[in-house]
């Protein structure tokens, strides 16, 4: 099996973004959050 570097540090870059998103996200008070389903569904991805 070969991998992709290129691929890896695309996809690490991706989390890396997702888990900045969620911690934004985390600094919401919980009913600011929770009355957003758009927040919720980022939360979920």
């Amino acid at each position: 099996m070969t991998l992709n570097p290129d691929f890896i540090r695309a996809r690490c870059a991706e989390i890396d973004t997702s888990l900045s998103r969620l911690e934004e996200l985390r600094r919401l008070p919980r009913e600011t959050f929770l009355s957003s389903q758009d927040m919720l569904d980022v939360a979920c991805y």
